[in-house]
């Protein structure tokens, strides 16, 4: 390697660093989502399975499930979303939940929000790899690998929702493994494309797809590059289907009691989910999504209004370069394995998307559960950039790099709201029309605006507008330091309270009843559009 691409390269790795650096240095600054002790719940359950292969049921350890409500994972309604990705910090998580070691709830919540983002950001890295060997272009792979980085709300989300953004880094992930493995086949490759398709699998069953399709990208390009000759690939192939199975099955023990009745309930839930009868606000109004309220074109219109438009208008550029190739035929040299890679990446990503908006599959809080889609939409901005790099380098260089810092320096303005980013696509009063934090992040700092503004040198007293409220205040109090804990008294009855808090969307969506001696005292606010309302008592 000459000494001008090694240069790049640790270029490249610096810029990457930084932008790890800045991302984990932040992590504190994010609320708690309401189902976050409820995911770690199902993690617990997972844990109980295997422990419950050594461990008889009137053991301490298993004293320690039973006192926290955590039953078997085959037990549970949640077996369609596994855990195994957060496998290695669940001995420190039981530990604490049993109260085996001394550790507050807060420090607790971080230490799992610094692990997401570790996972969410191995997405970034693997985007670089993926890119950089696929166009040999070191830059071209940063500035692909930073713009997954700089989509305002995936950034935002990669802190602390621990479901729909690790399974878009899995899926990126196992997608550059088998890319790779496919094209080398080294069994360090082999070895860990198996792995991450199992984990993959395992938080939502979506992944056998992924893992499918990737399986016939292998047998395609095995084929339009004629090497089924070569006795290793076939022995890759066969020991990459073994070692999936395998990894798939160890770590998933849901399964474990009834395969046939898990894999049933698990697909009738991916296209008929109905454990969630709320309401959606969308364009306005308000929806059930098990009633088959939502429109259509939801999960396509959430998608364009809340990813920066430069991105789209690469992914469209990408699109259109894609289908010229494939019907004219024509395609600059060496562009084959180009192709045949992006087409793969949006036949795992995009068709599942397509699939869910033409058949109204039950979807509810934005396009979250296909979260692992927007790699397809990337892909194809890649394929766009890439064009227009070799048109106009320069000028296509510097415009994306200067829209990227943009996209950067109006994250900064709006931290740690980055969620609630809408595009202009958008249109005016956003936030009255479609959902913003329906995560509650942003009721911690409620929580914490009201204890600065209280004169009260006891317990101030806060109750929540809508019941659905609810749940992000406690929440929020739970990993609230002690001392100013000791400050918050949360209770039912508006008339012993001092402040109110409401979620605005859910304010919107269910209603409120304020009393008339409550005043709006402040709205915490991003991109222009309402987070959380906050109510204080006249007078107090």
């Amino acid at each position: 390697m000459k000494l001008k691409e090694k240069t790049i390269l640790y270029f490249c790795a610096f810029i990457l660093f930084l932008a790890f650096a800045m991302g984990l240095a932040v992590t504190s600054d994010y609320g708690i989502p309401p189902d976050e002790n409820t995911e770690i719940g199902i993690l617990m359950g997972n844990l109980r399975e295997y422990l419950g292969l050594y461990f008889k049921e009137d053991s301490q350890i298993m004293y320690g499930f039973d006192a926290n409500n955590y039953i078997p994972i085959s037990q549970s309604i949640e077996i369609d979303h596994g855990q195994a990705a957060y496998y290695p910090i669940s001995p420190l998580l039981y530990m604490a939940k049993t109260n085996q070691i001394d550790i507050s709830s807060g420090s607790l919540s971080l230490i799992y929000h610094v692990y997401t983002y570790i996972i969410s950001f191995t997405a970034v890295i693997a985007i670089f790899i993926l890119v950089k060997d696929l166009f040999k272009n070191p830059v071209l792979a940063l500035l692909c690998a930073l713009m997954l980085f700089i989509t305002p709300r995936f950034f935002g989300e990669m802190h602390y929702n621990n479901k729909d953004i690790v399974l878009l880094a899995l899926v990126i992930d196992t997608c550059c493994l088998g890319i790779l493995a496919t094209k080398y086949c080294r069994p360090f490759h082999i070895f860990l494309f198996s792995l991450l398709a199992a984990l993959t699998a395992n938080t939502k069953i979506v992944g056998l797809y992924v893992y499918g399709v990737i399986g016939v990208y292998y047998l395609v390009y095995t084929s339009v590059y004629k090497k089924w000759g070569d006795g290793p690939r076939i022995k890759a192939m066969l020991a990459s289907i073994a070692m999936f199975c395998a990894f798939y099955y160890l770590l998933t023990p849901a399964m474990w009691r009834d395969v046939a009745g898990f894999f049933d309930y698990c697909l009738f839930n991916a296209f008929q989910f109905s454990r969630w009868d709320g309401l959606v606000l969308f364009e306005g109004e308000a929806l059930s999504p098990v009633a088959g309220e939502l429109p259509g074109r939801y999960l396509i219109t959430l998608i364009c209004i809340t990813t920066p438009l430069f991105i789209l208008g690469l992914a469209v550029l990408g699109a259109g370069r894609l289908l010229f190739c494939l019907v004219s035929g024509k395609q600059r040299k060496n562009q084959t394995e180009i192709l045949l890679t992006t087409g793969m990446i949006c036949l795992c990503t995009l068709l599942p998307l397509l699939v869910a908006s033409t058949s109204k599959s039950i979807v509810y809080n934005g396009w979250r559960h296909f979260y692992f889609s927007y790699f397809g939409i990337l892909a194809l901005a890649f394929y766009g950039l890439e064009l227009l790099l070799g048109r106009w380098k320069k000028v296509s260089a510097f415009a994306v790099i200067c829209l990227i810092a943009a996209n950067t320096v109006q994250m900064a303005a709006n931290h740690p709201y980055q969620f609630a980013y809408f595009n202009i696509m958008a249109g005016k009063d956003a936030g009255y029309r479609y959902e913003t934090d329906y995560w509650g992040v942003s009721t911690r700092d409620a929580l914490e605006l009201i204890l600065e503004d209280s004169p009260n040198d006891g317990a101030t007293a806060i109750s929540w507008g809508t019941d659905t409220t609810r749940l992000l205040l406690i929440n929020a109090y739970n990993v609230l330091p002690t001392d100013e804990a000791m400050k918050v008294e949360l209770v039912y009855d508006y008339s012993s309270a001092d402040y109110i808090v409401v979620n605005s969307t859910r304010g919107i969506v269910y209603g409120t009843d304020i009393p008339e001696d409550f005043y709006l005292m402040h709205t915490i606010e991003a991109y222009g559009v309402p987070l959380t309302d906050i109510y204080a008592r006249s007078g107090r």
